[in-house]
């Protein structure tokens, strides 16, 4: 019985992945044999390749894909949505045996291939002629299958710390690792630096606060950079002054004390909790959504 099998090429000016090409076979034998069959037509078959276009939706760049993108579909295991839209007239299944080779400035790579697994640090760390013994790569923990347990990364490498200094009454540096880790999420969301008041006014409720999301960004600013209350809109008298209490959650209402506004921490954190929860419904909707996640969240910096 024949198979039908796909040598698939996408090609790169430097670091742009700017168009994609695939040759279409018939194959009888086992997978192991099929496998060889492409290798060995890996680069003579270029006459005959069919040459198409990346898909508008994936790219990143005015005339392509970033290299950074197609890693973080590498390691997402989706980098065949390159090839969606050249190939969608063959009615091809998901099963057709590929393989994927990568063309740069000419030139065919063929000497750092993948055997049917998404990329993963241990993979980098071996085509960079490094070889550890400890390979931290969240995604080897975290992405099971087709399923990425997004919350629980975000709660292990995030809220477990800031827990940890609520747990022993460490306040301040609670409230300013929240402050970093809210830095962090509308980064990896947005792409954007000072996305801070985006992201609350996007996915946070705090009209139970009593706090408007431009004077947490001046507490946040005053509080990171120097430990006081004092930026300098709050100065300029541009924006309210405001400071944090601790009560038990939902047992003080925002009070104003002379110059000062007071809102309850507690309250804070449970308001975030439920806003990295609604932003992290956003992404189980959308996997091109988690493919950015994932070339945005490799550049983080984790503990080992």
């Amino acid at each position: 019985m024949k198979h039908k099998l796909l040598n698939l090429y996408y090609f790169a000016t430097d670091d742009l992945i700017t168009h994609v090409a695939f040759v279409l076979y018939e194959h009888s034998g086992t997978e192991e044999e099929m496998c060889h069959f492409l290798l060995s037509k890996v680069g003579l078959d270029l006459s005959d390749a069919n040459f198409g276009d990346i898909p508008q939706e994936i790219k990143d760049k005015e005339n392509g894909v970033s290299l950074a993108k197609i890693n973080a579909m590498m390691r997402t295991d989706n980098l065949t949505l390159i090839f969606s839209d050249v190939l969608a007239p063959y009615n091809l299944g998901d099963d057709c045996l590929h393989l994927i080779t990568p063309i740069q400035n000419g030139k065919i790579m063929n000497q750092h291939r993948l055997d049917f697994e998404p990329l993963r640090q241990h993979h980098i760390d071996k085509f960079s002629g490094y070889e550890f013994s400890n390979h931290n790569d969240y995604l080897s923990k975290y992405y099971v299958g087709n399923t990425f347990d997004m919350a629980q990364l975000l709660k292990d490498d995030h809220f477990e710390p800031i827990h940890y200094l609520f747990n022993n009454k460490h306040y301040l540096s609670c409230i300013k690792l929240l402050f970093s880790f809210i830095d962090t999420i509308a980064w990896v969301d947005f792409g954007q630096h000072h996305n801070f008041t985006k992201w609350l006014n996007t996915y946070a409720d705090l009209s139970s606060l009593e706090v408007t999301s431009d004077e947490l960004w001046e507490l946040r600013n005053s509080l990171i950079h120097m430990s006081n209350l004092d930026s300098q809109k709050v100065k300029q008298e541009k924006v309210r002054r405001i400071s944090f209490a601790i009560h038990q959650r939902n047992s003080f209402k925002t009070t104003t004390i002379g110059d000062t506004t007071y809102f309850n921490l507690v309250d804070f954190l449970y308001i975030i909790e439920d806003a990295m929860k609604k932003w992290v419904d956003t992404y189980n909707q959308d996997q091109l959504k988690i493919i950015t996640f994932v070339e945005r969240y490799d550049r983080i910096v984790r503990n080992c």
